[in-house]
């Protein structure tokens, strides 16, 4: 685990989305979502539910 993915995790959880977290990381939204993906590929499980809007 990097420090990019985990700054990338824990804003995610705080602001509810990936596109949220990407802005105040100033980067793109599928950065975000390719740090959390190769999270949970490391960790062996799904750390979030996607679908529509928000992040759970």
């Amino acid at each position: 685990m990097t420090l990019n993915q985990l700054r990338a995790f824990l804003l995610t959880v705080r602001t509810g989305s990936f596109t949220a977290a990407a802005a105040e990381l100033k980067m793109a939204q599928a950065s975000v979502s390719e740090l959390i993906r190769r999270m949970e590929e490391e960790a062996g499980l799904a750390l979030f539910i996607r679908g529509g809007r928000r992040s759970s």
